[in-house]
């Protein structure tokens, strides 16, 4: 009994210590906490840009056509930056975007944008049409129009090692004459296409190649049809070293021009480049390019350009270039941009010594000043002359190149007081000599807030220039609202304040801008 008693005590006392340890290792509720932890991490990552689709295509160190000379559209119906172009982050594969837009003088918008994605072969397609009739308190029919059809698409394989691009487009710009001259309306009318080429030679070398051919008219009609058209080719092959830290290249180029039934148009210019850049620390990048040119016009030139550009101390930035240049000045360039000037019958390429410098300062993490200034000598600059007025049988003025030594500065401010708001003022200003119809200086404010997460968002803008005889300022306003992840609510409005004008606004007297307008967009992308 005793030794049974004794027994049941033993059981008794190592149950207690099984059930009840002194120093437990493991708390459970702590793993459990931790695991949760894991499972709500929110991880994001975001797709490229819509810009990052293709690779960017290579920029020489001499600057573009038209690069120095400030222009001023016609007929500004673009929608402003920001509001169309947003593309909803997806997964590789096709994305599509429609955009479908009406409102008052008669004014409608549509456009398609496609683009194939991560897969091969990447593309984009572009289809854009909008028309405008009856502005500036004038019926419609009657002259006072505006139509724009634009159709572009773009194609990039990589087979092997070799990687080709090509693209093409069409653009058709039809404006009406306003009752002014034997004419009825004048249509830019271009049709080109472009292939791109690349093929590594070896570890770091390169042979790049690319050609663009097309035709450009210009169309006037009426009663009686007069057609101009323009034929342009322009190969180009290069030899481009890549190192580490910076390149070094020498292409040849070969640009025919001529006029369609015209043999005495004929233009042929030959180019023979060497082009350079090296990245040194910290932040520093020096660029230049030097070469050999030809045309029958011109002779012998020797154009090049040096580039610096960098920043100090993470506040200013900046960048230099100066050189000499030349300008291929062709009929597309008056046909395009200069429509309601006469068709020259002939052309002078603008050649001469520039300067450009552009700096940008950080007074604050929300506040920046912006500056620069554009010296330039040219032999031929495009100057329609806007103190004889229109031809009267015509409706188009008398053309001119001249020489002209042209001084413009800029400086701005951009401020973001807040992570919704921004705000910037800007004032170009043109001190000595300027091509006709564009404005000696310019002052433009601007302001856009946007929801912190895109829900909605606006901006408006409000500009003053010397704009011909007494005119008030040009003002406009835009927003957007998003209905769904999907589908964006777009109103824009222009010329506010044209309301309040006794005389139609004008840039190319007496030819009539739109005045007040207003729109209504809706965005689907899918």
């Amino acid at each position: 009994m005793k030794v049974l008693f004794i027994l049941c005590l033993l059981v008794t006392q190592l149950s207690a210590e099984a059930i009840e340890p002194e120093e437990p290792d493991i708390v459970l509720p702590e793993v459990i906490l931790q695991v949760a932890d894991l499972v709500v991490e929110n991880v994001e990552a975001e797709l490229p840009e819509e810009a990052d689709l293709f690779p960017p295509e290579r920029e020489a160190p001499l600057p573009e056509e038209g690069e120095l000379t400030v222009e001023e559209p016609v007929m500004p119906l673009s929608a402003p930056s920001g509001i169309e172009e947003s593309m909803p982050a997806t997964e590789p594969g096709l994305i599509a975007e429609g955009i479908l837009g009406a409102g008052s003088l008669n004014h409608l918008y549509s456009s398609i944008s496609l683009y194939q994605m991560g897969v091969e072969p990447r593309f984009k397609l572009k289809f854009l049409h909008e028309t405008i009739d009856g502005f500036a308190g004038h019926d419609q029919g009657s002259g006072y129009n505006f139509r724009e059809d634009f159709l572009w698409g773009g194609v990039k394989f990589e087979p092997g090692d070799l990687s080709l691009e090509y693209s093409g487009e069409f653009h058709d710009i039809e404006k009406g004459f306003q009752g002014k001259g034997n004419f009825t309306s004048r249509i830019f009318r271009a049709g080109q296409g472009r292939v791109e080429a690349e093929y590594p030679l070896g570890e770091r070398l390169w042979l790049l190649g690319n050609i663009q051919a097309g035709f450009f008219s210009r169309l006037l009609t009426g009663s009686n049809v007069e057609e101009t058209t323009e034929i342009l080719a322009a190969p180009e092959i290069s030899l481009e070293l890549r190192l580490e830290k910076g390149l070094l290249g020498l292409s040849s180029r070969y640009k025919y021009g001529s006029l369609m039934d015209n043999d005495e148009s004929v233009v042929t210019r030959l180019e023979l480049e060497g082009y350079f850049g090296v990245d040194f620390q910290p932040q520093l990048r020096v660029e230049g390019s030097g070469g050999w040119f030809w045309s029958e016009a011109l002779g012998n030139l020797f154009p090049f350009a040096l580039d610096l550009s960098g920043a100090l101390f993470d506040l200013l930035s900046f960048r230099l270039s100066g050189g000499y240049h030349i300008e291929h000045i062709d009929h597309r360039l008056i046909f395009e941009d200069y429509d309601l000037v006469e068709t020259p019958e002939s052309l002078r390429d603008n050649h001469g010594w520039y300067s450009d410098l552009n700096l940008s300062y950080s007074l604050s993490p929300q506040l920046s000043l912006l500056g620069g200034g554009n010296l330039s000598w040219n032999s031929a600059m495009i100057d329609p002359d806007e103190v004889t007025g229109i031809d009267p049988a015509s409706g188009l003025f008398p053309f001119r190149q001249v020489d002209a030594d042209r001084f413009s500065s800029r400086i701005g401010l951009r401020w973001h007081p807040l992570s919704v708001l921004g705000l910037s003022a800007n004032w170009e200003m043109e001190w000595r000599d300027h091509p006709g119809f564009t404005p000696q200086y310019k002052i433009r404010l601007e302001a856009e807030v946007k929801e912190r997460l895109g829900k909605w968002g606006g901006n408006g803008y409000l500009q003053q220039q010397d704009w011909p005889g007494s005119q008030l300022p040009l003002m406009g306003i835009s927003g957007f609202y998003k209905l769904s992840g999907t589908i964006k609510l777009i109103l824009e409005i222009e010329d506010i304040l044209a309301l309040f004008q006794n005389d139609p606004r004008t840039i190319w007297y007496p030819y009539q801008e739109p005045g007040f307008y207003g729109i209504v967009k809706v965005q689907i992308s899918l």
